[in-house]
């Protein structure tokens, strides 16, 4: 027997008759147009159908349908009116009255009573619903099965079906509608029909729309829920209610399910670790056990049946519901957690268990692609607890076309619990978190409909109201939460935007009678200017109150205590009152020191703070400060630089002729310098027309313990010195330097240093490097790089070198760099400088006379093998010049951009042989610009050989420019020279030189870079003496093996 689970094509594939073991379930509102039965070109079937009905403009009554490969004889549409109810466009089309049409369809049964007739017809607009609906008559008696409704690409469709017994050679319904409804019109009619002599049907169905999902919250449910789907089309619903056989206890493995059905005999529940899970009798699956040797466990496994087409197309859903019992360890939670498996390795995509209206439950959803025909689920508990009483377990699934059930559950409903806001203070930042409950989190917070914000706040997505109100008042507004499924809760809140206003003042001093008194009244917040009123208490003789100034002065004349309230006025008109009590001394008090507050310091830092005390002192007495700090007795102003960080513990007194006061201790904390920004550092300065005359420059500083530090700037036309202290925060060092402002910040954490001088920004790094302790192991050795122009616009300028720069370069183990090449026009580089943490290079070299420059930061980076012979060298530079005397270009250029790129040589320039010179075998010489392409002669040489004397041989080769080269194998040095002659004008230029070196590029078939320096094909008022000299580019080539 063939299981009905088996695919569409598999059946097939065997010769099965049977419709219904292949129906397709439909939904109208999700297909765009006409759907295929899955009996349509079987054997005892027909299949016609009309796309245009015949003549335009005459009644219909087509007997030549032109749908379908072979539509039987006798088959007709025809209109019963005289009634032309044909469209232009070749459509069935009514206006005047509704239509009354009559179709004959043929079948190829076996006419007579045996077997079953099954006629599907089937209509599609063209575009747009159905203006009224059809009525499709009976066919001996029988009325058929009508949907008809508007698809998914918004056009009308109708699906109708008659189950009539026997079969005849033909029968005959009629298309009619309403009698008072007029418009009708559709582009398509298909018919299908089928004969069955078992009394089969076609088993295909159509229904107008899926089920509503079903949404559903947990805590709101009692009892298993009824899923949308469930007894639709491609389901399966199956479940227990008691778990085995009755008699004595078991191994649960049921499969005879007794919730539901199983017409397949396929599900089954079972217990996996061979442990008895049920009760006596058959009962609620159990699981409870106090004996500390039995390491008992939930382990259950449940077979899932479904009813779909198997295969990759199409998704299948799964529900599984358990409910607990009633009392033991169910109840109104599980006594522990339930672990829900994957299937086929995709995990539930909603898992919800706790409390539910009645006891506890669960519910697990999972959504796969395809279909096979059975499925497993794994339920299982948390290790070693015991503690689980299953009342109802139940599966449904569903299989579908179209896409997944879209039933949903939550454990709560969504809940707002922020009771209330804080006030807000205008003008100060505010922040309040709202907080919710229950629902599927994240929520998304929004503001309902017609509700704001006061101004200058707002609400985040996340449920922040944040920002800054600027304006008073209050204002009543309501938030919404909605979690992932849109379920969402409002609530209304009340949020005043306040003043802040407050008088700060705590105390008042005492007054002396007959002495000056002089005391102020202190606000915070709101919006100034205040205004100061006594609106309770009565001042002393002799004292009065400044209103704008909210001071109290003037000469008390009697002794005495008073009790008086002030009250301060903002210029919105909010306004705080506050008591406050003066006493009035007959006779002088001795001095009190009010309370000390020192701000932490650091070393070179200036600092500055002012004792004070009530009751007319004198003069301070200080002890305990740290060097460097001095302080002022009359005053008590302490003020100075640190020079040793420390906690001081600061002693101060402070006396009149009336006694002196008791001493008040203050710690004054010193933090020392972080050690990262204390040390040596170094980089480069950009270019800029007022710090370094656009030629760039150097830094060097050193900054020590102290605080103190030395600060160097050099270019190529000056150099400058200061000294100073570090300030305690951001920037470092502010200082100016050659008519510039020039700001450093040093970061502790990264060790590098930014800034500015000027508008020029500033890089640089601490020398982190030691010989000793931290050697510069890994990029230690000897370097080569290839300089290029790095715009290739450039090439086409001749006031600028085209030839190939070079330079080399040398790191010790402490760190420092030696940098020695020479630019594209023969200039000479040298740099020297320390490498930064990460191997970076600032490079800078003053040239023709101090009044050009080349500049710019390069990177070593390691191997990340840590073998050395992957570490590279890349970078920038940038070259200016200005105007010269001479052959060789005289015109200035600035800020030319320069591209670096080279690798390692060898861990000295000693040798014995540094890397990358060429493999023994053919190598090519290529020489480009300066000129060379306007010679008679192409100096350029293919097929010279690289001996493994290290040496160029050029036997046999052809030299036309007579090269010689010669490659120092130690560094990589290159020299040379090449000639050329020329016959118009007769000129010969001998030992035109070569000057490059050895480079390790990534393109691996350069070899070496260079420049050589032409003098030109003299041109007009020009000799071979006076014609300009330019630089044009050498390189080594030899093709890398693949």
């Amino acid at each position: 027997m063939i299981n009905k689970l088996f695919s569409r094509v598999a059946a097939l594939s065997l010769g099965l008759s049977s419709a219904s073991a292949l129906a397709v379930d439909y939904v109208l509102t999700q297909e765009s147009t006409h759907v295929v039965p899955v009996t349509r070109g079987s054997a005892n079937t027909t299949h016609f159908g009309w796309d245009s009905f015949g003549a335009i403009s005459t009644p219909i009554d087509d007997t030549t349908p032109d749908i379908g490969a072979n539509p039987p004889e006798g088959v007709r549409f025809r209109t019963t009116t005289e009634e032309d109810h044909t469209s232009s466009t070749g459509n069935f089309y009514t206006s005047a009255n509704p239509p009354s049409e009559e179709v004959t369809v043929v079948t190829a049964g076996t006419p007579g009573v045996t077997g079953k007739t099954t006629i599907v017809v089937q209509l599609v607009t063209l575009y747009g619903g159905f203006p009224s609906p059809y009525i499709l008559g009976d066919i001996g008696g029988v009325s058929p099965t009508v949907i008809q409704g508007t698809n998914k690409t918004g056009r009308g469709q109708l699906w109708a079906v008659w189950q009539l017994e026997g079969n005849a050679e033909s029968y005959t319904f009629t298309i009619t509608g309403a009698p008072d409804t007029l418009a009708y019109s559709f582009d398509k009619i298909e018919v299908d029909t089928f004969w069955s002599a078992e009394g089969e049907t076609i088993g295909d169905t159509m229904v107008l729309n899926e089920p509503t999902p079903v949404a559903a919250i947990l805590e709101q449910t009692s009892g298993i829920l009824a899923p949308s789907g469930r007894g639709t089309s491609g389901t399966t619903y199956f479940g227990w209610d008691t778990f085995g056989v009755t008699g004595p206890a078991t191994v649960i493995n049921d499969n005879t399910p007794d919730i539901g059905s199983d017409s397949m005999g396929l599900a089954r529940f079972q217990t996996k670790n061979e442990e008895i899970h049920q009760f006596s009798g058959g009962g609620n699956l159990y699981l409870l056990s106090f004996d500390p040797k039995v390491d008992l466990t939930l382990d259950e496994q449940i077979t899932v049946p479904t009813n779909g087409v198997v295969g990759e197309e199409g998704y299948t859903t799964i529900i599984l519901q358990i409910a607990s019992a009633s009392s033991g360890m169910g109840g109104s939670d599980f006594a522990n957690e339930i672990y829900i498996g994957s299937i086929n390795d995709i995990e539930p995509t909603i898992v919800v268990q706790g409390p539910s209206a009645s006891t506890a439950q669960l519910w697990a959803k999972w959504e796969i692609p395809g279909n096979q025909a059975t499925y497993s689920i794994d339920i299982k508990g948390v290790p070693n607890q015991q503690h689980y009483s299953f009342d109802k377990v139940v599966v449904d699934t569903k299989y579908s076309r179209y896409g997944y059930v879209g039933d949903t559950m939550r454990a709560k409903t969504v809940e707002i619990t922020t009771e209330v806001l804080a006030d807000a203070v205008k003008g100060t930042s505010y922040s309040v978190q709202l907080e919710a409950t229950g629902g599927n989190t994240p929520y998304i917070w929004s503001l309902a409909e017609a509700s704001t914000l006061p101004e200058g706040l707002s609400l985040s997505a996340e449920g922040v109201i944040s920002g800054t109100p600027s304006e008073l008042g209050s204002l009543t507004f309501t938030v919404s939460a909605k979690d992932g499924e849109d379920y969402a809760a409002e609530a209304t809140y009340v949020l005043d935007v306040v003043s802040g206003l407050a008088i700060v003042t705590s105390e008042l001093p005492t007054a002396v009678v007959g002495k000056a008194y002089s005391a102020s009244l202190e606000a915070e917040a709101g919006q100034p200017d205040y205004t100061w009123t006594l609106t309770a208490g009565t001042l002393p003789a002799g004292l009065q109150l400044n209103a704008e100034e909210g001071t109290l002065s003037g000469v008390p004349t009697e002794a005495g205590e008073v009790e008086l309230t002030f009250t301060v006025t903002d210029a919105e008109e909010s306004s705080v009152s506050k008591e406050l009590n003066l006493i009035v001394s007959a006779s002088l008090p001795a001095p009190v020191v009010n309370a000390i507050s020192f701000t932490p310091t650091t070393p070179g830092t200036d600092f500055a703070y002012t004792v004070t005390a009530t009751n007319y002192p004198d003069k301070f007495a200080i002890t305990g400060l740290p060097k460097g700090l001095k302080y002022v007795a009359t005053t008590g102003v302490i003020s100075g630089k640190t020079t040793v960080a420390g906690v001081y513990l600061v002693q101060v007194r402070a006396s009149n002729r009336a006694g002196t006061s008791a001493q008040v201790t203050a710690p004054l904390i010193v933090k020392a310098l972080a050690p990262s920004i204390v040390g040596s550092f170094s980089g480069l300065i950009e270019r800029d027309t007022d710090a370094n005359a656009n030629l760039g420059s150097t830094f060097t500083l050193t900054t020590t313990s102290t605080g103190a530090y030395t600060l160097a700037v050099k270019s190529a036309a000056a150099s400058k010195s200061v000294k100073g202290f570090l300030n305690g925060n951001a920037p470092h060092i502010s200082v100016n330097v050659n008519g510039s402002p020039l700001r450093l910040t040093l970061d502790d954490e990264t060790q590098l240093v930014s800034g500015t001088h000027g508008s020029a920004s500033i890089q640089g790094w601490r020398t982190v490097w030691d010989k000793k302790f931290n050697p510069a192991s890994t990029r230690e050795g000897y370097y080569s790089v290839a300089i290029d122009l790095a715009d290739e616009d450039d090439l086409e300028d001749d006031t600028i070198p085209h030839g190939f720069g070079y330079a080399t370069v040398t790191v010790a183990s402490a760190g420092t760099l030696k940098i020695v090449g020479k630019t594209a026009d023969g200039q000479t580089i040298t740099s020297a400088s320390a490498m930064g943490p990460q191997g970076e290079v600032a490079v800078y070299t003053g040239l023709y006379a101090k009044k050009g420059s080349i500049l710019g930061l390069w990177e070593i980076a390691e191997d990340a093998e840590g073998l050395f012979l992957g570490n590279d060298v890349t970078g920038e530079l940038t070259w200016s010049k200005p105007e010269t005397k001479g052959r060789t270009y005289p015109a200035a250029f600035e800020d030319v951009e320069l591209s670096v790129e080279g690798g390692y040589l060898g861990f000295s320039a000693k040798g014995p042989v540094a890397l990358g010179l060429p493999d023994t075998g053919a190598i090519d010489l290529r020489f480009a610009g300066g000129g060379v392409e306007a010679s008679e002669i192409n100096p350029d040489v293919e097929g010279a050989s690289w001996t493994d004397k290290y040496t160029v041989n050029f036997n046999g080769t052809d030299n036309p420019g007579a090269v010689t080269l010669k490659v120092n194998k130690a560094n990589g040095v290159i020299t040379g020279s090449f000639g050329l002659v020329e016959s118009t004008p007769v000129l010969v230029r001998k030992g035109v030189k070569i000057q490059g070196q050895i480079v390790r590029l990534s393109d691996g078939e350069v070899k070496a870079v260079g420049w050589f320096l032409l003098p030109q094909i003299p041109g007009e008022n020009e000799t071979a003496k006076t014609s300009p000299i330019l630089s044009g580019a050498f390189s080594l080539e030899q093709t890398v093996a693949p």
